[in-house]
């Protein structure tokens, strides 16, 4: 293509300045090849901050987060998180309209001021059954941020927001 020098860095130039996404898909959906174009992450928050849970680059299993006892749920670039089933919970609803069994969101934020869930990161809900349980559902809360994040195969709706004033979500 036009600009290309082989043995050079390659870099593929867009005409607007800002974020956006393209995908190539080869025989199925299985197979697409999906890049964001995001904007540098600013200011990403201390790992040793008590007030944000901090996860860092590599491979993450984890059943549910408990963000009630922090302000900031932070995934770094590299991170990847796999949500995984329940085993010792007991479902919110025995049987859905679906016929069926759903627990607890993956993460929740309810009754909270001044959250927020960002990073660059990767949430994996491929694990978890149909309808099991929602990625991320804030109610009730006000001054929220929900930001960068890539939620890939979420079992039910991904982003859920209640009663929620001053809300931003952007480029998830």
């Amino acid at each position: 293509h036009p600009g290309h020098h082989p043995g050079q860095e390659n870099r593929p130039d867009h005409p607007q300045a800002r974020p956006f996404s393209l995908e190539a898909r080869w025989y199925t959906a299985a197979q697409a090849l999906l890049i964001f174009v995001n904007p540098p992450e600013q200011a990403a928050p201390s790992a040793q901050d008590p007030t944000v849970l901090y996860l860092g680059p590599g491979f993450h299993q984890l059943r549910t987060i408990a963000f009630k006892h922090y302000k900031m749920v932070y995934v770094a670039g590299g991170a990847y998180v796999q949500a995984l089933p329940p085993t010792d919970e007991k479902p919110l609803v025995a049987s859905d309209d679906k016929g069926q069994p759903r627990w607890r969101p993956f993460l929740e934020i309810r009754g909270m001021t001044n959250c927020t869930v960002r990073g660059r990161g990767i949430l994996d809900f491929s694990a978890l059954p149909w309808h099991a349980r929602q990625p991320i559902v804030i109610v009730d809360s006000q001054v929220v941020r929900v930001e960068g994040l890539t939620l890939i195969d979420s079992p039910l709706w991904t982003l859920t927001l209640g009663n929620v004033e001053q809300a931003v979500v952007e480029n998830v």
